[in-house]
This record gives C-alpha cells, sequence and structure tokens, in this order.
C-alpha cells in the first residue's frame, strides 16, 4: 500500500503523518513510499481547480502517478481527497490494466480492516 499526498490537506495544510499513522495501523504489509510524497507530491491539483487543466495525452497526471505506484511496488492507492480518487479512476485512456492498481479512499480501507 502506498498513499497519494494530495495539494489541499498535504502542501496546503501541512497534514502528512497523520493519514500514514491511519494506513500503518490497518495496512498488513506496511507502507511503500512513492518517489514524490509529502510536500514535493505529485497531485493532480484539482483542489486547485487544475481540474479544468487538459495535459498532454501522453504525459497525464493519473498516467504518470500510475507508473508510480506500481514503481514502488504497491497494489493499493490510498487517498484523501475526492479529486485524487476521481484521477486515479479515470483509466479510459490508461494503457494500465485496471487490476494492476486499486485506489481506495482511507476511510474505505479502515472499514474494511473493521470488518476482517
Amino acid at each position: 500500500m502506498t498513499y497519494h499526498d494530495p495539494c489541499y490537506l498535504g502542501r496546503h495544510n501541512g497534514k502528512y503523518d497523520a493519514p500514514r499513522e491511519v494506513l500503518e495501523s490497518v495496512a498488513t504489509n506496511g507502507i511503500r513510499e512513492m518517489p514524490r510524497n509529502r510536500s514535493k507530491s505529485l497531485c493532480c491539483g484539482a483542489g486547485g481547480g487544475y481540474a479544468w487543466m487538459d495535459d498532454k495525452p501522453e504525459r497525464r497526471i493519473n498516467h504518470l502517478r500510475f507508473e508510480e505506484v506500481k514503481g514502488c511496488g504497491a497494489r493499493t492507492a490510498a487517498v484523501s481527497c475526492p479529486f485524487c480518487m476521481q484521477m486515479f479512476e479515470m483509466r479510459s485512456a490508461s494503457r494500465i490494466p485496471k487490476r494492476a492498481v486499486r485506489a481506495a479512499d482511507i476511510a474505505e480501507l479502515v472499514a474494511e480492516a473493521l470488518e476482517a
């Protein structure tokens, strides 16, 4: 599992450790960090209006971020922002198989751990 730092919670509010502490409590195999994390996270920026911008098709943020998730060896990307979740779910043009990486909100992962 890895954690995708969102722009508003992370860079704007400086909250980096609390989400990781929650995930550490539910992750069975620990957390792997992506190369770009915390204040240097590669975020979609939709919380800051970037949702209205368009990237070059070969350099879309969701494609780059999925490659980073896969590259760190994680099978689940934990998110804490609805815009980030949407970014991860936008796979229609992606070359990445849908089963390669699961995107899940932190609340979903906590609920699953409580049910187990």
